[in-house]
């Protein structure tokens, strides 16, 4: 049924009626700045007044969906603006001065029965959390109808300031937005942002009178409800949970109390979960973020990756990506999608709850966890889901504390081999095996990973390569010493140079990890990883001098095309020597022996501290033999023996001209001047 009809036809004549925010809409959120830094409440009231101080025209405002309930009716589509004008009128009253007005203007905003009542229950009603629906009481006896001596000062400070105004209220959002909108309103109404002085007692009879919604009764719940779903949806696949939530719980049974729901109505029950999540999210939101959707929309775009993959999908590297895929690539997905899986609305229900408890209870406590992935201002990223997610699947398979040592193992995993970079440009592809592997320890009752080497068949090289294969399978063996043996390769793993790829310390060690039959000493390699933490991870000019010593270890960094040469890198940082360690390029093949046979090397020493290192670096480089054979050899020879050359080369690179005649070292990557490079060694000077 539709009705064009003003707010003071609605609401007034004595009646009883009430506006109700049903518990699966979602806040208040006018409030927020979204348009040219102005709020959707601010636009609303300036078109109002702009338009109703002339005292002609009526003013019809977007329609609004109802059905209802009694004697509430409850609001399908159109809660902001019925909001944001039950504010404007409460502010007007604080202004006007005509006594009939006002108590016409009273009535619509809390009946004459209620307001002799106890409870004192307003026109609007707020189903959405029970802290709203206390503060809206609040606002508009002692507020709006100015019942509080204390309350005579306009604005949300003052609000904030009364007994009746509890710090609780600071966690809600929708009453933090009802604030924001109040003084929005009261600022606008004021005379110094107008050209003219306004007439309150004009313009609120206008307003009340002239403002004209179109009004669609659907008549009963079940219309309205799915007038709801047909209002808030597109028929696109959608992830935003102000458009979600309603679709989940509108088809709840709200007709009779539970005993194992806490006496709610399953309506009830679950609206409150929902809107303890969305709490939850709002307390932990970035200062970037206004409310707390973008955090939970988030949180159930994991939910979805994660439940959507399958142990035996096949997954592409292309756009023909399944389910998991769309949504790891953040593209839109249908999170209703779930409701089939998990058997049903409630089911689906249940597990995000699950998934929420696992968070609040037992992930927020570890803080390399929350500070790296739990509310973040952007999605987390796809090599980000790689390290995080298969840690909420275990959390929320086997649960157990963050200190456990299995949940450790879990975390260190993902972690070290999420910086293999071959991994993280197929993590489109790799995410959803990291996920695979939990669900494949749950399937198979095991939470131990090291078990996981049974499905290396199943698993992706890629995730579960030979170097994690024979680290698991030396643990499994070694039951007695294993958190030994894990201490020492987690410390290696972490270091700089090894990026989470312990390989070339095996190889250094001359273990051949894909024999059947070795013998792991620990001690060896624990000194191995000594040596690494102080040589490699100091990436000193000393240690770059001493490896020239062992065989070129440079590698190839471009082209610097002013000084007709080809660009080379001793490299600056500790990951560059572990990256050489660990390929398996044959234009690396030399670079690599000469990391390997350096380390092997002081393998020989029998300590392994600055002084001992430094004294045989030094020994090196004062015995290196000058080596006339060729241009390079001479330029090694000085790269040894001269310090000053690797203080003027402050990224360490070189460059050899293209037709081999000229060596130039250079202060930077890009030459823009002489001082940006120096000539280092010429044919003609190395034939003289």
């Amino acid at each position: 049924m539709e009705t064009k009809i003003s707010i003071a036809d609605y609401l007034g004549c004595k009646t009883e009626r009430t506006f109700l925010i049903p518990a699966f809409q979602r806040g208040y959120k006018w409030g927020v700045p979204r348009v040219k830094n102005k709020s959707d409440a601010l636009i609303m009231v300036e078109n109002i007044i702009k338009t109703m101080e002339n005292n002609k025209s009526e003013y019809f405002i977007q329609g609004v969906t109802v059905y209802e309930e009694g004697k509430y009716i409850v609001i399908i589509d159109g809660q902001q603006r019925i909001t944001t004008l039950y504010l404007t009128i409460g502010v007007l009253l604080r202004n006007i001065t005509d006594d009939e007005l006002k108590n016409e203007i009273k009535e619509i905003l809390i009946s004459d029965y209620e307001l002799n009542r106890d409870d004192k229950e307003p026109r609007l009603q707020y189903a959405i959390r029970e802290s709203t629906l206390f503060f809206l009481r609040d606002l508009v006896f002692f507020y709006f109808l100015q019942n509080d001596n204390n309350c005579k000062e306009d604005g949300s400070e003052c609000i904030k300031k009364q007994y009746w105004y509890f710090n609780e209220y600071n966690l809600d959002p929708s009453i933090q937005n009802m604030l924001t909108s109040i003084d929005l309103i009261e600022n606008i109404l004021s005379n110094k942002n107008n050209e003219k002085e306004l007439d309150y007692n004009l313009l609120a009879k206008n307003i009340i009178k002239k403002i004209k919604f179109l009004f669609f009764n659907m008549g009963n719940r079940i219309y309205g409800e799915e007038q709801f779903v047909v209002l808030n949806t597109t028929g696109k696949p959608l992830s935003i949970t102000e458009n979600l939530k309603p679709r989940i719980l509108s088809n709840l049974d709200d007709s009779k109390q539970l005993i194992e729901k806490n006496n709610k109505t399953e309506l009830q029950y679950y609206a409150d979960l929902w809107e303890e999540w969305e709490h939850f999210f709002w307390l932990n939101k970035p200062n970037e973020h206004l409310t707390a959707d973008d955090g939970l929309n988030e949180f159930l775009r994991w939910i979805y990756i994660i439940e959507m993959t399958n142990v035996d999908d096949i997954y592409y590297n292309d756009e023909k990506y399944n389910d998991s895929q769309i949504a790891l690539s953040g593209k839109a997905y249908d999170f209703l999608d779930l409701v089939k899986i998990k058997g049903g609305n409630k089911e689906l229900l249940d597990t995000i709850n699950e998934y929420y408890e696992n968070i609040k209870s037992t992930l927020i406590h570890d803080k390399e966890i929350k500070d790296n992935f739990l509310f973040k201002k952007k999605p987390l990223s796809q090599i980000d889901c790689f390290k995080f997610l298969p840690i909420l699947l275990y959390v929320h398979f086997f649960g157990p504390d963050i200190k456990d040592r299995k949940y450790l193992r879990v975390k260190q995993f993902f972690q070290s081999r999420s910086k293999d970079r071959n991994l993280s440009r197929a993590s489109i592809v790799t995410v959803l095996e990291a996920i695979k592997i939990i669900k494949l320890m749950e399937a198979d009752e095991i939470c131990d990973l090291a078990k996981i080497i049974r499905y290396s068949s199943t698993v992706s090289t890629m995730v579960l390569n030979q170097t994690e294969i024979f680290k698991f399978n030396l643990l499994l063996k070694n039951s007695k010493d294993r958190d030994v043996y894990e201490d020492a390769f987690w410390e290696a793993e972490n270091l700089e140079s090894c990026n989470g790829n312990i390989q070339f310390l095996f190889e250094a060690l001359e273990i051949d990890i894909n024999a059947q039959e070795y013998f792991f000493d620990v001690t060896a390699f624990n000194k191995m990883k000594k040596i690494v933490s102080n040589t490699f991870e100091k990436n000193s000019d000393l240690i770059r001098r001493t490896l020239l010593t062992f065989g070129d270890y440079y590698l190839w960094h471009g082209n610097t095309t002013s000084l007709e040469a080809t660009r080379y890198s001793f490299g600056n940082s500790p990951k560059f020597y572990g990256d050489i360690g660990n390929s398996n390029d044959k234009e690396k093949k030399n670079a690599k022996e000469t990391i390997i046979n350096f380390l092997k090397a002081l393998m020989n020493l029998e300590n392994i501290d600055t002084t001992s290192l430094d004294k045989y670096f030094n020994n090196c480089c004062e015995q290196y033999e000058e080596n006339e054979s060729s241009l390079w050899e001479k330029a090694r020879y000085e790269f040894v023996k001269r310090n000053d050359l690797w203080s003027f080369m402050g990224n360490k690179m070189f460059c050899i001209s293209y037709d081999k005649s000229k060596i130039y070292v250079l202060s930077q990557e890009k030459v823009t001047g002489n001082n940006t490079y120096s000539l280092l060694l010429s044919n003609e000077v190395f034939e003289k």
